[in-house]
C-alpha cells in the first residue's frame, strides 16, 4: 500500500509539474527593428520577443503561417483601427493544417525573429499611430481568448514628400540625399548585401550596373541591342521593378536576402575586381549555404557590381 501511494503520489507530482509548464504564458513584447524615418508604404520591421521570465519550463505552439499566431493593431491618435493587409486576410483564411512546431522556454530563455508589419496591417497615411500585438499560442482558437499582449509602441509616419521620382534619391534612414561614394570593392558588396538584408532597395540598387547584369542573358542581349535608346532605358526600369516584385526566374539570386555572409576574398586591378562571398540562406528546417562571386567594374572612381556567378556549397 505504501509504494502505491507514493507512485500515486510520483505522478499527481508529475501531472501538476507538466500542467504548470503548459498553463504557463511567455511574455510577449515588440519592438523596432533598425528603426528609421518611416513614410507610407516605407518597409517597417518588427522585432518579436517570447521569454520566459519564470521559474518554470513553459512550451507552446509556433505556425509556419505566423498569422495564425500573430495579430498586430494600429490605432490612430482617435482611436481608430487601421484595416488589416490584404496579405494578412488571405494567409489567415487558408483553409490548410495548421503545421507548427513546438517551442519550450527554460527559466531565462528567450524567442525572436522579425516580421514586416505591413504583412499584417495597411499604412496609407502619414500621422501618429500606437502599434500593438496580440500572440496566440493556440493558434487560430482565438474566441478562447484576446491572446497574449504585448506592450505598445508609438509609430510616426510622416508625409511621402519623397515619394515617386524622389524616393531614389533619399537615405530613409537619416533623411539624407543618397549617392554613391568612393569605397573598395569589398566595401561595395558588403554594402549592397546588408542593404538588401534591411529591404532598402535604393541603396541596394545604388552600387548595381543593372544594365550588364539584365545583358548576362546572351538572347536578352541580342533584343537589347535592337532597340532605341528610350526602349533600352525602359527595358532596365522595368528589370529594376521585376526584381523587387520577384518577377524574374532568371538572375534572381542577386536579390535573395541572406541571413548570413563573410567576405571571403578580394581581388582587384586598377579597374576590374571580383569578390567571393559565403552567404547563408534561410529555409524551412535548414540552412543552405552558397558561393557567391561578384564581379566589379570602376566607372568615375566608382565601384560597381556587373556580374555574379552562384555555386551551391551544402546545406547546414
Amino acid at each position: 500500500m505504501t509504494r502505491r501511494r507514493i507512485c500515486f503520489m510520483f505522478l499527481i507530482t508529475f501531472i501538476i509539474t507538466l500542467s504548470s509548464a503548459w498553463a504557463a504564458d511567455p511574455v510577449f513584447s515588440i519592438r523596432y527593428y533598425n528603426k528609421k524615418i518611416y513614410y507610407p508604404e516605407s518597409p517597417i520591421q518588427v522585432k518579436v520577443l517570447l521569454s520566459n521570465p519564470g521559474s518554470e519550463s513553459l512550451s507552446f505552439r509556433i505556425a509556419e503561417n505566423r498569422t495564425y499566431n500573430f495579430l498586430f493593431t494600429l490605432k490612430t491618435m482617435k482611436n481608430e483601427t487601421l484595416p488589416p493587409s490584404r496579405e494578412y486576410l488571405v494567409n489567415y483564411d487558408r483553409n490548410e493544417p495548421a503545421y507548427y512546431r513546438m517551442i519550450t522556454l527554460e527559466p531565462g530563455e528567450e524567442f525572436g525573429f522579425i516580421v514586416d508589419l505591413d504583412s499584417y496591417v495597411t499604412i496609407n497615411d502619414p500621422g501618429v499611430y500606437v502599434l500593438e500585438g496580440n500572440f496566440f499560442p493556440e493558434l487560430k482558437n482565438r474566441e478562447t481568448g484576446s491572446g497574449i499582449q504585448s506592450n505598445k509602441l508609438s509609430l510616426t509616419i510622416r508625409p511621402g514628400i519623397y515619394e515617386n521620382e524622389y524616393q531614389d534619391m533619399i537615405d530613409l534612414e537619416t533623411g539624407d540625399i543618397l549617392s554613391s561614394a568612393s569605397m573598395a570593392p569589398d566595401d561595395v558588396v558588403n554594402y549592397t548585401l546588408q542593404a538588401r538584408q534591411k529591404n532598402q532597395w535604393n541603396k541596394f540598387f545604388l552600387y548595381l550596373d543593372l544594365k550588364e547584369i539584365l545583358l548576362q542573358n546572351n538572347m536578352t542581349r541580342r533584343q537589347f541591342e535592337k532597340m532605341s535608346e528610350v526602349e533600352q532605358e525602359a527595358s532596365v526600369q522595368a528589370y529594376r521593378r521585376d526584381l523587387e516584385n520577384n518577377r524574374i526566374p532568371e538572375n534572381q539570386g542577386i536579390v535573395d536576402i541572406p541571413v548570413d555572409f563573410e567576405i571571403l576574398q578580394t581581388s582587384y586591378t586598377s579597374n576590374e575586381a571580383t569578390v567571393i562571398v559565403r552567404e547563408v540562406f534561410q529555409n524551412t528546417g535548414f540552412k543552405e549555404i552558397k558561393r557567391y562571386t561578384y564581379y566589379l567594374h570602376r566607372f568615375d572612381n566608382t565601384w560597381k557590381i556587373y556580374r555574379y556567378e552562384v555555386k551551391n556549397i551544402g546545406t547546414e
